[in-house]
């Protein structure tokens, strides 16, 4: 596959070759996150040619699959693409798979190509980062149900200062230790960046099923607080805890995205999950109106 590539390849979310259909597996190992950056006003026109893209998936017969999200907050102009494999050896025959299949069939391949000439000039820029799952900073993580049956992402990327990666990963688990013990329930999936963003890159991600888990969660914040608090041996500790915080992250920035059902391509587990949402029923066509003798 030519250039084409850029459309196809980027955005196959858990949609891996190996990756069995199993709704209570843990989060990929490898994460690629696509970045895809508008003109204003752009991103509208580029998410209505995502039909044509998915037949195109269909006719390939690639098992591809994507997470796209849309900013609730922050920039209002781009949109992320979450794609997830076993390995990065994964990665890598999914993407030679998608090259043998559209490139044995010319009149597909020069479908891919006009697809992308229309939404290439929408762009303003597309970057990607590549992050491995790392099960030991995080806690509890979703399994692919509970993900399925998801509406918001809160991704947070927050990048250590360089040399502390080590520090911030043991004071990552002594937090969880604590969350433990003060029985939290929250779920979050760290990765690691390997590449595409700066050393010391690190992606929190959380999500919700409604907003008003925000509510919830302002209500909570204090007996959240008194509890994590004991967790960790009094407010001596947290204080000392703070002021390591400070030490050792340099750049931390959280933004909230909504799960859009009109640019992803869910998982089979996924629709299993909760398929009014993922594959909701067409509402019946009203009669014609009889025609008048």
């Amino acid at each position: 596959m030519r250039h084409s590539h850029a459309v196809f390849g980027l955005v196959l979310f858990c949609g891996t070759l190996s990756f069995a259909q199993e709704p209570n597996a843990p989060p990929p190992g490898m994460l690629r996150v696509t970045r895809e950056q508008f003109r204003p006003g752009n991103m509208p026109t580029h998410n209505k040619m995502m039909p044509p893209i998915y037949a195109l998936y269909d006719k390939a017969n690639v098992g591809a699959a994507r997470l796209g999200l849309l900013p609730v907050s922050g920039d209002q102009n781009h949109l992320l693409y979450l794609e997830g494999f076993a390995s990065a050896a994964d990665m890598e025959a999914t993407a030679k798979k998608m090259n043998d299949v559209m490139g044995a069939a010319p009149a597909m391949q020069a479908e891919a190509d006009a697809l992308l000439g229309k939404s290439a000039p929408l762009h303003e820029s597309q970057t990607v980062m590549l992050a491995i799952f790392r099960g030991d900073l995080s806690y509890h993580a979703n399994t692919r149900e509970q993900t399925g049956r998801a509406r918001y992402f809160n991704v947070n990327v927050l990048r250590v200062n360089v040399g502390r990666g080590t520090d911030w990963a043991d004071y990552t688990k002594q937090t969880n230790a604590a969350r433990e013990k003060a029985g939290l329930d929250e779920h979050t999936a760290v990765y690691q960046v390997l590449s595409g963003a700066p050393a010391g890159t690190f992606l929190i991600l959380s999500t919700m099923r409604s907003l008003s888990e925000t509510d919830d969660g302002v209500r909570g914040n204090a007996a959240r607080a008194q509890k994590m608090s004991a967790a960790l041996g009094g407010e001596s500790v947290v204080a000392t805890r703070r002021k390591t915080n400070s030490e050792l992250v340099a750049q931390s920035v959280t933004t909230l995205y909504r799960i859009d059902r009109a640019i992803s391509r869910p998982r089979p587990e996924f629709v299993a999950a909760d398929p009014d949402f993922w594959k909701p029923k067409e509402m019946p066509k009203p009669a014609p109106a009889p025609v008048k003798k």
